[in-house]
């Protein structure tokens, strides 16, 4: 949404800075904001940690009966997603098998 607002300013405008809440701590909002070189006043989300680069073949372990958008935002971020089981009882990540897929270009397991 920031992104597609920013894009509505004509670029001959300047912009000083762009004040938004922690719904916009976003790679996507950074870059429209440093697009226009513009400094940007936006506070990091309730347990927000240092951004990590993604790299091309980083992998995220997801249970197999997540959302669809939570496997979208891997991908958005360049990660592939991997599906492991779940739990029957808990309906929870099975520990046992996201152990199966550990590899050298583990990013995150969700």
């Amino acid at each position: 949404m920031l992104p597609d607002l920013l894009a509505q300013i004509d670029t001959d405008h300047d912009i000083d800075s762009v004040t938004a809440d922690g719904a916009f701590d976003t790679h996507k909002s950074f870059g429209a904001i440093s697009d226009r070189s513009t400094a940007a006043v936006v506070p990091p989300r309730r347990n927000a940690e240092p951004w990590k680069q993604t790299t091309a073949g980083a992998e995220v372990i997801l249970p197999a009966n997540t959302f669809f958008a939570t496997a979208a935002a891997a991908i958005r971020c360049g990660a592939t997603p991997v599906f492991c089981d779940i739990e029957v009882d808990s309906l929870l990540l099975s520990l046992e098998d996201a152990g199966t897929h550990c590899s050298p270009s583990l990013w995150s397991c969700l």
